[in-house]
């Protein structure tokens, strides 16, 4: 276990101790190396703006029931600013002008309501498991 020099003055150890020094050399460059590496895949950052945006939902539904209408309205516009699902828009977007007409802020009532209503124009809800067809027709026994 002693580190000690041979005839030339060369200095010798065993070659376990040389490999362990050399492994834990490699492993403390390594690491800040792998850290820097790690990324959040592009499904875990729509998975954290998902979650969210229902916060912000779920905050906006208390203000609500507490008739706090100037939160309401402060918490549904920030998070209409990250909602990217339709559903969630259109939540955010009847509680931003349910907001806005109870304080009476009315142009911010009336341009709402027209993204509201370019919403459900544009973006139709498509349902594989229902079959509009089968509702129109009577099926006989």
């Amino acid at each position: 276990m002693v580190i000690r020099h041979n005839k030339r003055k060369y200095y010798m150890a065993p070659a376990w101790l040389v490999l362990a020094f050399m492994a834990t050399v490699v492993m403390l460059v390594a690491m800040p190396c792998r850290a820097n590496k790690v990324k959040h895949s592009p499904i875990d950052e729509k998975q954290q703006a998902l979650l969210q945006v229902q916060e912000y939902i779920a905050k906006a539904d208390r203000y609500e029931s507490r008739f706090s209408y100037d939160a309401m309205l402060k918490c549904s516009q920030d998070g209409y600013k990250l909602a990217t699902l339709r559903e969630n828009r259109l939540r955010l977007l009847r509680n931003i002008g349910y907001a806005a007409f109870m304080l009476g802020k009315y142009e911010i009532f009336d341009k709402v309501y027209l993204e509201f209503v370019y919403i459900l124009r544009r973006e139709p809800v498509v349902d594989s498991a229902y079959d509009a067809d089968s509702v129109y027709t009577e099926h006989e026994p």
